[in-house]
């Protein structure tokens, strides 16, 4: 089940969005997609010691120059996860016939939202039922024009 804030059409970045740095570092790899941080943080490793001139890693446009293989092995020494997220802790594991793990699915935190909507309205419909009962017993203990004149 997916969740119930995920876009149901075309989401609009619009400032979201950055041009590559034009000093050569080298940004890091979107975090939705990196379901190992460790297997990442190593590939990294790895790619750095090759000191390529050219990369072209299918998720970001393809970066290239001399200054490459030091902002690259910049980048592999201060790699490091984000704070949080559903890959963080634990990785998803998977092998050549599919998905064997993934951790958790992190909480809803609209289906908190809605929940706590729903018990406001109904303590709301409570109160509001309350309220009326009450003014109905106070109606009925009143005395009418023609009974306090008897009195």
């Amino acid at each position: 089940m997916m969740s119930r804030a995920f876009p149901r059409g075309a989401v609009d970045l619009g400032r979201r969005t950055a041009a590559l740095p034009e000093d050569g570092s080298v940004p890091a790899p979107p975090a939705p997609m990196t379901a190992d941080w460790e297997a990442a943080r190593c590939s990294v490793r790895r790619l750095a010691q090759l000191s390529p001139t050219t990369l072209s890693a299918g998720h970001s446009l393809p970066m290239a120059g001399s200054t490459l293989p030091a902002a690259f092995l910049r980048f592999a020494r201060h790699f490091k996860e984000p704070a949080r997220g559903r890959y963080v802790r634990e990785p998803a594991r998977s092998d050549a016939h599919g998905i064997l793990s993934l951790p958790p699915t992190p909480p809803d935190p609209m289906g908190a939202v809605l929940r706590g909507a729903a018990a406001g309205a109904a303590l709301a419909a409570v109160a509001l039922a309350i309220r009326r009962s009450m003014q109905s017993v106070a109606r009925r203990r009143r005395p009418t024009g023609s009974q306090a004149r008897a009195d």
